[in-house]
């Protein structure tokens, strides 16, 4: 499943670690955006992760289950390096 994750993180460190360890995880689409593809297990576990990176207490994180047929209505706009229609019609 698709999974749309986005942060609004205020420590430049935090938020560094946080954009290192989720270019391994997924396709970074925007500064504080990813489309991460895995399972529920795993997206809860990559939640988990970015959660202890962040101070919970200034900081948001959000993540949406993206269903394909959604997902495929997606418009996309500008230079998305990497990440194109052959990815994300799964």
């Amino acid at each position: 499943m698709l999974y749309l994750l986005s942060y609004d993180v205020h420590n430049d460190k935090q938020r560094k670690e946080i954009c290192n360890f989720l270019k391994d995880c997924g396709y970074h689409i925007q500064k504080s955006v990813f489309i991460v593809d895995c399972d529920c297990g795993l997206a809860q576990a990559i939640f988990n992760q970015v959660a202890s990176l962040a101070d919970l207490t200034t900081d948001r994180i959000l993540m949406v289950p993206l269903c394909n047929q959604c997902f495929r209505k997606a418009k996309l706009q500008g230079n998305y390096v990497g990440f194109n229609e052959d990815v994300w019609i799964v």
